[in-house]
């Protein structure tokens, strides 16, 4: 009887302590600290409710979680991130987001988590590199890696300037292996310039590998449509509703006035 009585006890226990054990929308995992490198589990969830720009966005992708690599192809990945300072008068020379030399260190760690993250989860990451913080969001939908980022060496992808949300630098191209998240907002397509999509079979890349000289051009360009032929009076329409279509995303809210600035250029840099 009284061996009877202490099996319902434990099951009751238990089944009160099971409900406890489920991770749920707001919560994380575990901290996990190797090499300067803190990684936690989050549910893909948050995404949307942390950051307005993530809402409806993960509607067009495949999560595929957790997915099988290598840490040679994940070196490769931390070797392809490369970011460009926005300076007031002319683009800061493209840097790597991770240094040579710290790759190796935290490429199994990352290889890891990947391997080991549910489907229903993203990785959040912080690495403390000797130039300061780096912070992102890593998750893996069919044959590609998401890489978006917070902050690079320290610095916010947003700071407010002149009390506007300015960009202070953006994610730069530097294979066809990758491109930068577009948001269909049904007027216009918008690159998130803090969030890369890499294939998930990257080709190798040198370790001693510098972008060209003119890297910026190469990024905004390299995934813009080709343009057909237009009469001159055409042209001026085509441009016109553009203009105005961009000018309509800005009194919405959807662009600051830095992203409206630069599509602007580009708008003019492609007709004229």
């Amino acid at each position: 009887m009284i061996k009877n009585i202490s099996a319902i006890g434990l099951l009751a226990v238990l089944l009160a302590f099971l409900p406890a054990c489920g991770k749920t929308v707001d919560q994380a995992s575990k901290p996990y600290s190797k090499n300067n490198l803190t990684i936690v589990f989050r549910n893909l969830a948050m995404l949307g409710e942390q950051n307005e720009e993530y809402q409806g966005q993960l509607d067009q992708y495949q999560i595929d979680q957790p997915v099988e690599i290598d840490s040679k192809q994940i070196e490769n990945h931390l070797l392809s991130l490369w970011y460009q300072r926005i300076e007031s008068t002319e683009p800061a020379p493209p840097r790597p987001v991770f240094h040579k030399d710290e790759i190796g260190k935290i490429a199994p760690l990352f290889r890891a988590a990947l391997n080991k993250v549910d489907s229903g989860d993203y990785i959040q990451f912080e690495y403390l590199s000797r130039d300061g913080v780096i912070e992102g969001e890593l998750f893996s939908t069919v044959d590609r890696l998401h890489w978006r980022f917070q902050a690079i060496h320290g610095i916010p992808f947003r700071a407010k300037f002149l009390g506007m949300n300015q960009r202070t630098w953006r994610l730069v191209r530097i294979t066809r292996a990758q491109r930068l998240h577009v948001i269909k907002t049904g007027l216009m397509p918008l690159e998130q310039e803090d969030w890369m999509v890499v294939d998930l079979k990257i080709p190798t890349l040198k370790r001693n590998w510098k972008p060209p000289a003119k890297q910026e051009a190469a990024s905004s360009r390299s995934t813009a449509p080709v343009v057909q032929p237009v009469t001159p009076s055409d042209g001026e329409t085509v441009v016109k509703e553009k203009l105005q279509k961009l000018k309509e995303l800005l009194d919405a809210g959807l662009i600051d006035e830095a992203d409206y600035n630069q599509k602007k250029q580009e708008i003019l840099r492609e007709h004229f």
